[in-house]
């Protein structure tokens, strides 16, 4: 049986958000998409966003640890000199490569410095 090599995960979250699934049967048929499905199905409260298949599809470790290494610094940090810390892509690789980064900036903070976070909504209402 030949192996079905798997779109990427932005690919397949914006074939799926514009409607597009035919363009896509295979790739919403295998084993890691109808997992995340049925688990989404299940768990209708708690569902996980599509876009974390790749982090996901590392094991379970894996995307535990994601999570917990993305608990304080969430998508952005703005530092204390003015610069932006945020990941350059949705990709797994990015995503680590600013959360080590951001967490490298957090720990070096002195003990008493305050931590502020906000939550933006993007897009229109």
């Amino acid at each position: 049986m030949p192996v079905l090599l798997p779109p990427t995960a932005a690919l397949l979250l914006q074939a799926i958000q514009v409607g597009h699934h035919h363009d896509f049967a295979g790739a919403l048929a295998q084993p890691r998409v109808l997992a995340m499905t049925a688990y989404n199905a299940a768990y209708r409260q708690h569902p996980i966003p599509r876009a974390r298949l790749e982090s996901l599809q590392s094991g379970f470790n894996a995307y535990r640890t994601l999570a917990a290494l993305a608990a304080v610094p969430g998508d952005a940090v703005a530092t204390a000199d003015g610069d932006l810390l945020t990941t350059s892509s949705g990709r797994l690789f990015d995503q680590l490569r600013y959360l080590h980064a951001a967490n490298d900036y957090i720990d070096r903070l002195h003990r008493d410095t305050p931590l502020v976070a906000i939550t933006a909504q993007s897009g229109s209402e």
